[in-house]
């Protein structure tokens, strides 16, 4: 049984210069899937290893910081569907190849002379099982997820999920879309407080004035 690998950074450099290599030891020890904390600034990223020259799907979760909340679901709900996606795709397969194995094996019982003939059939037979197996693995590692959310309680749990993508997006909305109303200035002088502050006026006391005309006199 193959099990699934978190936080393994192999989207460093010095492992991502070599990926290819780096994959295959990871799948010779028994790894199914990889999810990667890429570069620990919030992104992820998740892969099937087995399927790595035809990789189904690439699921990102941007940085906490700067991602909505929104598009936080919105990746969760992308990533199940994925999870569905994906066993429907290995199921099918698995299917095909199997029906082929039965092919190539009754044409070996039945059409099969010769040793060279024979030879190339289990030929075939065995690199069909060998196609077959990635597929089944992924099966394996995803059917009680697709099977859960392809019940009634699955898909309650994703339209909740959906409504609570609704509700993040519209609060996101009313506060990107929020807009200051001056409660002193109006319009035209709020508009313009930027480029032009309001002159401060000074007050003079009566005697200080009295004062300076009594000296301008004088003189």
């Amino acid at each position: 049984m193959k099990h699934a690998e978190t936080h393994p950074h192999i989207t460093v450099d010095y492992l991502c210069s070599n990926l290819e290599t780096v994959l295959d030891k990871v799948e010779q020890g028994g790894v199914g899937f990889v999810i990667d904390a890429g570069d620990g600034k919030g992104s992820v990223i998740l892969c099937p290893i087995t399927e790595y020259d035809a990789i189904h799907s690439a699921v990102g979760i941007g940085n906490a910081e700067c991602t909505p909340l929104s598009e936080k679901i919105g990746c969760l709900l992308d990533a199940l569907c994925v999870v569905q996606q994906i066993y429907a795709e290995s199921n099918a397969k698995v299917t095909h190849l199997e029906h082929l194995t039965q092919d190539y094996l009754h044409a070996l019982e039945l059409e099969a002379g010769s040793y060279h003939e024979r030879a190339r059939i289990a030929t075939a037979l065995k690199q069909c099982r060998e196609e077959r197996r990635p597929y089944k693995d992924n099966v394996y590692l995803t059917e009680s997820v697709a099977a859960y959310l392809k019940s009634k309680e699955g898909q309650k749990l994703l339209g909740r999920l959906e409504f609570l993508q609704n509700l993040a997006r519209n609060s996101e909305r009313i506060v990107l879309g929020k807009k200051y109303s001056p409660r002193v200035l109006t319009k035209t002088e709020y508009k313009n407080v930027a480029h032009k502050l309001p002159t401060a006026t000074t007050v003079v006391p009566e005697e200080v004035e009295t004062a300076r005309v009594q000296f301008a006199d004088e003189v």
